[in-house]
């Protein structure tokens, strides 16, 4: 048998040997590991090598994949992933066969039978070569972390294994097994939240941090330490001025003059108020906001017409993360009069301006201690804030981008001005445990965000306390990193006097530096919120696409009442939390205004709102959204 073994062997090699022998019994495949087996394909089903004239059959190299996932049913191989979602998946890949085997991930598409072009099904959670090939020895495992990505409209169900072979030998996919796609993924380990990763990757926004004792910006290691929401850290970006700082690895200062424009992420929720809905009476004391975060573009909220419009036991994913095709949040009633809201498709979050807009009209910032930028019309100021992405409107109402190279954004995100439905998403996440009401560096009314009492506007002012008393001076108080106001520098404006750095985070929508800055006084701000489609003194000749507005209908009066306001808008629900003022845009004065400014005293505050005609005047400003 040996001798017979050994000429096959050698005529294999000469190249002479032009028939097919099949093994079939371990012995033999045994006996046979010296030959050179170019490729293999084996799995589960015993499937067949080559090399020349030998034909193996090796069906008895498998493997078992198992994962603490139960999203991942090991025996079929199968998982499902919801449309517009992700699932992170880690897999324990165990070697059953008693030799050293290879093996290679694949994924197999089960249903729908065919996919739409351009749909990511599967990616790797790194760049690393070969990540989804390796050689386990006899009984051993490896574990290996898998992204399955749903970027389709519809659910997906795959099959997800692994395809084997003998360890010597390069491996092919069996038939129908597709290989999956690797991208360089950034694991955000440090929040435990649940919240959505921010999506970064390719829009030209920086990750940063602060550090407290050199009072600097710095650049995140994403992978390392960037946000933790359970302690009211949320995350934070820029973009700068200098490309030469576009790139810099983490640790590198960011000085405060390269920096253009600073965003903080509000992640994909839904909510629930427990209590004191559309109080006619001044609430002092507002209960928590109950938010959930959700996963990926899951929608686990309720449907409005399953609650009552009162209801204090129904959780709702908030509709700035909606696509407004759905429109859940809105009643039957409100649909047939015409009221929308929502985005164009269903979004994992959304990215703010860390405070009011300032610059020019030309070239907007976003960042503090500097003037907001008031005096604008309604269709200016929206604009204005489609230049953060080099965007434009052309006449009738269509918005295009194409990135720029002030801000180093790219032509795939949307910059815009901030909806109404909007600042309700940033105002209910401060009133939840993840926000200002959650930090137990505040108690009781201080739980309050802290007025910006800057008469002069100055981004990221403070008083350092709430809006008891009328409270206005031209610089504020303090800064945002809590530096006292009683000097400032001539040339930048910063404050220069003694940190205390609670008086100055108290101004933000979390307490601590990394939340959102002037949404209780400063200037104050229009919101792309509007009566009935009236453009009154705004400066449109043609209302931007609906996706950029939120539209109220109804029955014209400033009284606020749930059958004309938007749930998650933060006007009706919230009405006179912690006694701000709140009255409704009508038909005479059709858009709203949110925060109200630095001398309202008591009636400033997150759950604040007025109107006004559109027009330009000088304590009105703006803030800027952006959608990656």
């Amino acid at each position: 048998m040996k001798e017979k073994i050994k000429k096959i062997n050698e005529e294999i090699k000469s190249g002479k040997h032009v028939e097919e022998i099949v093994v079939v019994t371990l012995i033999l495949v045994a006996t046979i590991v010296g030959f050179t087996i170019y490729r293999s394909r084996a799995i589960f089903d015993g499937t067949i090598e080559k090399r020349n004239a030998i034909t193996i059959k090796a069906g008895l190299i498998t493997f078992e994949v198992t994962s603490t996932n139960n999203s991942y049913d090991s025996s079929s191989k199968q998982i499902t992933v919801s449309k517009g979602s992700e699932i992170e998946l880690p897999l324990t890949i165990t070697n059953k066969t008693p030799i050293s085997a290879k093996y290679k991930l694949y994924y197999k598409l089960i249903s729908p039978s065919t996919l739409p072009d351009g749909t990511v099904i599967a990616v790797a959670a790194s760049k690393e070569e070969n990540y989804d090939t390796g050689v386990l020895e006899k009984n051993s495992n490896e574990e290996k972390t898998i992204v399955i990505r749903n970027t389709g409209t519809n659910d997906i169900t795959i099959e997800l294994g692994v395809d084997g072979g003998y360890s010597y030998n390069e491996l092919d996919l069996a038939n129908g097994h597709n290989q999956l796609s690797f991208e360089k993924r950034i694991n955000y380990y440090k929040d435990s939240s649940g919240a959505n990763q921010p999506e970064i990757e390719n829009t030209g926004l920086i990750p940063v941090v602060y550090d407290e004792d050199e009072d600097q910006w710095k650049v995140a290691n994403p992978e390392e330490e960037w946000y933790d929401y359970n302690n009211q850290w949320w995350a934070n970006a820029v973009t700068v001025s200098d490309a030469s700082y576009r790139n810099k690895p983490a640790g590198t200062v960011l000085p405060m003059d390269v920096i253009n424009s600073m965003w903080v992420w509000i992640p994909r929720y839904k909510y629930q108020i427990p209590s004191d809905i559309g109080s006619s009476s001044e609430i002092t004391n507002p209960p928590q906001i109950d938010v959930e975060f959700e996963n990926g573009t899951n929608t686990t909220g309720e449907e409005l017409a399953s609650c009552s419009i009162d209801a204090t036991d129904c959780y709702y994913t908030h509709p700035a993360f909606r696509d407004g095709a759905s429109a859940t949040l809105l009643t039957s009633t409100q649909k047939s009069k015409g009221s929308h809201t929502g985005w164009d498709e269903e979004l994992t979050g959304i990215w703010v301006g860390k405070f009011e807009t300032g610059g020019t009209t030309s070239a907007p910032l976003i960042k503090p201690d500097i003037t907001s930028l008031t005096k604008q019309t309604v269709s200016n100021q929206f604009k204005t804030s489609l230049k953060f992405a080099g965007g434009t409107m052309s006449s009738s109402g269509i918005v295009t981008f194409d990135g720029s190279d002030i801000y180093g954004l790219s032509n795939t995100v949307d910059t815009h001005m901030m909806k109404n439905t909007e600042w309700g998403a940033v105002a209910y996440l401060s009133q939840s445990k993840y926000g200002k009401n959650g930090n137990n560096n505040y108690t009781e009314t201080d739980k309050e965000i802290y007025i910006n009492n800057s008469s002069s506007y100055y981004t990221g002012r403070s008083y350092g306390a709430v809006n008891t008393k009328d409270v206005s001076t031209a610089n504020g108080t303090y800064s945002y990193n809590g530096k006292s106001c009683s000097t400032t520098n001539s040339t930048t404006k910063e404050c220069t006097g003694e940190k205390d750095i609670l008086k100055g985070t108290g101004a933000s929508t979390t307490g601590t530096i990394y939340g959102i800055y002037d949404m209780s006084g400063g200037a104050v701000e229009y919101v792309m919120g509007n009566w009935a489609e009236t453009k009154d003194s705004s400066g449109f000749t043609k209302f931007p696409e609906q996706k950029y507005w939120d539209k109220y209908t109804g029955t014209s009066g400033t009284s606020i009442t749930n059958a004309k306001a938007i749930k998650g808008d933060a006007t009706y629900e919230t009405m006179s939390w912690y006694s701000d003022d709140a009255v409704f845009a009508p038909s005479y004065s059709s858009w709203f205004k949110r925060g109200w400014f630095s001398n309202n005293r008591s009636n400033a505050g997150v759950f604040g709102s007025s109107y006004a005609d559109g027009n330009a005047y000088s304590e009105n400003t703006s803030r800027s959204v952006l959608i990656p």
